[in-house]
């Protein structure tokens, strides 16, 4: 998968959470971003993560920064740890910042290789115009308005504290290999009722199948290659191994939801 090399014209800031919608606290983040850097794009990746689940927004940060520009700053916040000792983190990949919890959230992201990592140092909060933070909501007062000083140009991470080298891995489970196949996870399920496992697309370079739930599932290249209601799986978007029902709700049909074991049977 290819980084996206293009610069944006004017700052682009992401959130990522699992706030969802019905209450104002994703409002509340864009309004410090905005009243800090109003030339910034918001964009709202996703606020509808499984709560307090570090592994699902760690996955969908490392795929979806492929296909944002050098100068992105990205902001991720899901925070069961919110108020305690746990730290904040500024890393650097590809020319990309990243503002989140040290709690694996940022474990794929900085996987990739020449990362550069801040911890934030809320002792500095008060030379950007920032009180003492709440003990529930570092997004609005820590993490959105830091992002927006990064986005302006007025600050670099070096800036927000000092360089760390010990951050917490990716929590995301890896596949493991056995003598009957490669055994992995259903990680998350999108709204089609699509089941992205932790397996790598990188199976499906050969002939086998996907087992689950005691069912033998085909590969095929695409959901409009089999009848409407047919069981497949498939390489999709984001590089992993799907389970998928064409015109239907993998979920629904086959039981799936977050750690349904799932195995790559190869032919």
């Amino acid at each position: 998968m290819t980084v996206a090399t293009h610069v944006a014209a004017a700052p682009i800031v992401t959130l990522t959470t699992d706030f969802g919608t019905q209450d104002p606290f994703v409002g509340l983040m864009k309004v410090q971003v905005h009243a800090r850097c109003p030339a910034a794009h918001v964009v709202d990746l996703t606020h509808e993560l499984p709560a307090f689940r570090p592994a699902a927004a760690a996955f969908w940060l490392e795929r979806c920064r492929h296909w944002c520009p050098p100068g992105t700053v990205h902001v991720a916040v899901v925070d069961p740890g919110v108020g305690t000792s746990r730290r904040l983190l500024v890393g650097e990949v590809a020319g990309q910042r990243f503002l989140a919890p040290d709690n694996g959230l940022l474990g794929e992201v900085l996987a990739a290789g020449d990362a550069r990592v801040h911890g934030i140092d809320l002792a500095r909060l008060e030379r950007f115009g920032l009180g003492a933070p709440s003990a529930t909501f570092h997004g609005r007062d820590v993490l959105a308005p830091l992002a927006a000083e990064l986005a302006a140009g007025r600050a670099t991470p070096a800036d927000l504290g000092a360089a760390v080298t010990d951050w917490l891995p990716s929590p995301l489970p890896a596949a493991v290999r056995a003598a009957d196949g490669v055994h992995g996870e259903v990680l998350l399920v999108d709204r089609y009722g699509n089941a992205f496992t932790t397996l790598p697309g990188t199976l499906a370079g050969g002939p086998g199948c996907l087992e689950v739930r005691g069912r033998r599932v085909p590969l095929v290249r695409t959901y409009g290659d089999v009848p409407p209601g047919t069981a497949v799986a498939l390489v999709n978007a984001f590089g992993v191994l799907e389970v998928a029902v064409a015109h239907g709700s993998a979920a629904s049909a086959l039981g799936l939801s977050p750690g349904v074991p799932v195995r790559f049977e190869p032919a």
